[in-house]
Order: structure tokens, then C-alpha cells, then sequence
């Protein structure tokens, strides 16, 4: 079934014209901070969406069809790292020409300490009752969230404190991956 708002021609937008943006906020037209509006985030991705989705395009020519395709992908890549407080911090840090180490990162000891404590409790997940599961659950949750204020604060800082940017973003993203391994 054809749209009936397919497009023949395509918007005479720059973004579809093939002008380039340098990053994913300016994409969404969104301030370079790393404390952002997620619904404002979520508004713009679907107005984008609406423009350049490739069913819109079906009656277009085959180098706007094309272009659909990239801008509609582009738009999906750049939400879903603006969406997640991690990539999106990585992001910025692109974004500001700051480069950041993101492996083999030394952790510190107090961290190291914390994660024997979390890879114990998980590994002991099956004999856990559900009240001390969802304990750790929580637990990871709030680091997370410990970690966005981090985070905002020190990148709403001038000069942003860099070292401590990537250490809370190498750490971060280890408690990601813990929350994401957890057995259900």
C-alpha cells in the first residue's frame, strides 16, 4: 500500500538535499550539553522519521529513494546513541574534540572492589530470592543514575574535567553491561 503523503519529489530540506550535520544533536537540533530533553529528544527523532522515511519515497527517484534509506538510518543511529546516557556522553566528548580511552582503562581499587561484590551476587543469582534480586537490580540502577549526575555536572563544567568524564564512562558502561547480563 502507497502512502498517500509519498513524495515524488523530495523535501527541499538541506538535510535532504545532502547538507551534513557535524553531530547527532545538531541532527535533532538540540543543544551540544549532555543533559538533554529525552522527549524533545524522542519529538524530533519521529518528525524527522515522517520526513524521510523511505515509505514516503516510493514514487521519488532512485537517488531520493536512496537518500531516504541513509537519512533514515542516520536518524535511527543518532537517537539511539542520544537515547543512551553512555553513548551519548561518548558522543559529546567527540563532539568537543576531547578523545577518550574506553579500553583497558585502569579501573580504580574502591571500583574493583564494588564489581567482585556485584559478579559474586550474580553468580549466586539462582539460589537469590526475587526480594534480593530486585535489591541488585535497584542497586545497579542507582549507580546508573549516580553516575548521569556525575556526568551532567561535569560536563556543564568549563574546562569539562576529562579524566574524570572517562573514568566515570569506562565504569558506566561495565554496570551497563552487568544490568544487561542479569538473568531475568
Amino acid at each position: 500500500m502507497v502512502d498517500e503523503y509519498a513524495f515524488e519529489n523530495p523535501p527541499q530540506s538541506p538535510f535532504f538535499k545532502g547538507g551534513s550535520f557535524p553531530n547527532f544533536f545538531q541532527l535533532f537540533n538540540l543543544p551540544l550539553h549532555y543533559a538533554i530533553d529525552l522527549n524533545q529528544l524522542a519529538d524530533r527523532y519521529r518528525e524527522l522519521q515522517r520526513q524521510v522515511h523511505p515509505d514516503r519515497f516510493v514514487r521519488a527517484d532512485v537517488q531520493a529513494q536512496e537518500r531516504a534509506i541513509e537519512l533514515s538510518s542516520q536518524a535511527n543511529e543518532a537517537y539511539k546513541i542520544l537515547k543512551n546516557p553512555v553513548s551519548r556522553a561518548i558522543h559529546l566528548m567527540e563532539c568537543l574534540n576531547e578523545s577518550i580511552q574506553l579500553e583497558g582503562k585502569k579501573l580504580s581499587p574502591d571500583f574493583l572492589m564494588k564489581q567482585m561484590e556485584w559478579h559474586e551476587k550474580i553468580e549466586t543469582w539462582s539460589s537469590l530470592n526475587e526480594s534480593q534480586r530486585d535489591q541488585l537490580r535497584r542497586l545497579l540502577q542507582q549507580e546508573g543514575e549516580n553516575y548521569i549526575g556525575q556526568l551532567t555536572a561535569a560536563f556543564a563544567q568549563r574546562p569539562i574535567d576529562k579524566i574524570s568524564i572517562e573514568k566515570w564512562i569506562n565504569e558506566w558502561q561495565f554496570i551497563e553491561k552487568l544490568r544487561t547480563d542479569l538473568p531475568d
